[in-house]
């Protein structure tokens, strides 16, 4: 039955500033064009525009982040869709939603399709939906997949049979394309496997970069032949998001998965994409909520022949799909939602099983309850992350993998930060400046520039809090050199959030160090800093982060005047400090 119509007009906003068109429910677009854009550096930025047929969903791209606007390009009919979009059926009863996924991930099993079924395609509701097809071919996210090796005793005929089912499951039009390749990327087997799988991904990389690919898959097929192994690489890094399942996560599936497990894998394999531009990225994120709604009942009833390591491996991949989903919505629920998909699949595992699996669950667990005590006053949340976060390095090596490594150091020191800064717990403050700096020693501004200056200013503001707390001149000014160090890798240009928030903890380290010294220059320093940071978040769209920095320069001013009236500004009244750039959470967004 067709749906209520709703017109509008050429340049009208459906979604962005005050509209708030349909939230809870989804649009296909009858006739028109929409344009979807956020605002960039040098003016709008374009992520896709829909044509007839094309879905739209208001609920998700007002809790996409970032200022997302749909206009309408000429006159538009959308023709509202029945029943509620997948964002509004989970945030329909917030009571419920965990008791519904959890029945349906962990609850009773469900009947399953005969294992043999026709040629995998992803389900229905993915190969339908228009919105997918944004970009065509040069936004789809291209995959190889190598040869599967066979285990002792298998088959090599069963390895290449499974390998092409796989690529056929990963080769969906609207999403991705896949392609088998004949270099082989296993690593070593006489090797440890650690060392195998760190060797397996820089190789994997290298023929990415080559391919110019986005993501390679690779594994085995262990005997007896009931279940394939699969691991992941992309091109691009994404140590540091949650959800990101990198070459140490294993996803299991049976050797003749067929139909059902293909959104299973498919939502997996986005999940670990480092997506190259905005459009791919829109495409994951587009495509992740029709694959999830078909993948999740299925790993309720994952087959006997997997073993319950097998299904655990599977369901924290599960989870890994929610988080990636949560991070490219923005939404509470869904990091709920991933929270306790890991939990519950950690809960199955025993501490010497599939450690390196655990490791990069763990270190997923953590920043999401990282995000999560962004909503949350108390301590409880933080606490969590910083268990999950040590879990996770207690079995994850510099040696090995480096920037996972480093990556899981620098969130720990976050959350250290600001634990101590809900607690006052000096000890933990200390503990993050140690966090910041190993990760530092994992991280290079020459190889890893992003990770390198994310690290930097997170030490710039533990170390200037210390400094403020013992009066150490010595620590504000090393706080002042770390920003400093972290602005030649970010710019204004090209990182404008995270640039603002470096130069507002900047202007912080210089106040404290002017307020400690007695010394004009820093204050005049710290002045300008507040002034650049609030200019820019002000200009993209950030509000709050601007009056932050407004508030801060205001400090300055405040000292400033009382010096000229020879006030003894260094004593009786207590002064809030300026507030280190709570942006540091958002800047990775930049």
């Amino acid at each position: 039955m067709a749906g209520h119509q709703h017109t509008f007009e050429d340049g009208e906003v459906i979604v962005g500033t005050d509209q708030r068109h349909g939230a809870g429910r989804a649009y296909v677009v009858a006739d028109g064009n929409v344009e979807i854009s956020r605002p960039g550096d040098k003016g709008p930025l374009t992520l896709a525009v829909l044509g007839a047929g094309d879905r739209l969903d208001p609920t998700a791209l007002e809790r996409s982040g970032g200022a997302v606007l749909a206009r309408a390009v000429g006159p538009v009919v959308l023709e509202e869709l029945p029943g509620e979009s997948l964002i509004g059926w989970l945030r329909s009863a917030p009571g419920a939603v965990l008791s519904r996924l959890g029945a349906l991930l962990f609850g009773a099993p469900t009947p399953r399709p005969p294992a043999a079924d026709p040629p995998v395609r992803a389900p229905d509701s993915v190969q339908r939906s228009p919105a997918l097809s944004w970009g065509w071919g040069r936004d789809r996210i291209h995959i190889r997949v190598a040869p599967l090796a066979p285990g002792p005793g298998v088959d090599p005929a069963i390895a290449a049979a499974v390998t092409r089912q796989v690529v056929d499951a990963l080769d969906q039009r609207r999403v991705s394309r896949a392609r088998a390749i004949p270099e082989v990327v296993a690593g070593d087997p006489t090797r440890s496997p650690i060392e195998a799988l760190a060797t397996a991904a820089v190789r994997g990389r290298a023929l990415l970069s080559a391919a110019d690919a986005d993501l390679l898959v690779w594994g085995e097929v262990p005997a007896p032949a009931a279940t394939v192994h699969l691991r992941f690489v992309s091109l691009m890094p994404v140590e540091d998001r949650p959800g990101a399942p990198g070459p140490s996560s294993l996803l299991v599936l049976p050797t003749e998965f067929g139909r059902p497990f293909a959104p299973l894998l498919l939502a997996t394999a986005l999940s670990a994409v480092g997506p190259r531009s905005p459009h791919k990225a829109a495409r994951v994120g587009t495509a992740l909520p029709a694959l999830l709604e078909a993948a999740l009942p299925v790993a309720a009833a994952l087959p006997v022949t997997m073993t319950p390591r097998e299904q655990a491996a599977t369901r924290i991949c599960a989870g890994h799909a929610l988080a990636t989903l949560a991070h490219h919505r923005s939404d509470r629920g869904l990091h709920l939602m991933a929270a306790e998909t890991y939990r519950d699949a950690l809960a199955g595992l025993s501490d010497d099983e599939l450690p390196l699996e655990q490791a990069t669950a763990y270190k997923s667990l953590g920043a999401v309850l990282q995000i999560l005590a962004e909503g949350d006053l108390g301590a409880a949340t933080l606490e969590a992350a910083a268990e999950a976060l040590t879990r996770s390095l207690a079995e994850m090596t510099r040696q090995d993998f480096p920037r996972e490594w480093a990556a899981a150091q620098t969130r720990l020191g976050q959350v250290l930060y600001r634990l101590d800064a809900r607690v006052g717990d000096v000890t933990l403050l200390k503990d993050a400046v140690n966090a910041f700096q190993r990760a530092l020693q994992g991280l290079s501004r020459e190889h890893t520039p992003l990770a390198w200056a994310e690290a930097m200013n997170g030490f710039a503001q533990a170390t200037q809090v210390l400094g403020e707390q013992f009066r150490s001149r010595i620590a504000l000014e090393t706080a002042v050199a770390a920003c400093r160090a972290a602005l030649m890798v970010r710019h204004r240009e090209t990182t404008p959030l995270a640039w603002a928030a470096t130069q507002n903890n900047l202007g912080s380290a210089l106040f404290l160090l002017g307020r400690l010294t007695g010394e004009a220059a820093p204050l005049d320093e710290a002045a300008a800093a507040f002034q650049q940071a609030h200019d820019v978040y002000l200009g993209h769209g950030a509000p709050v982060l601007a009056a932050i920095a407004d508030r801060n320069a205001s400090h300055v001013t405040r000292l400033l005047v009382a010096r000229q009236g020879k006030t003894d500004w260094g004593s009786p009244e207590p002064r809030p400090r300026p507030r280190a750039a709570v942006a540091a959470a958002s800047a990775g967004a930049a």
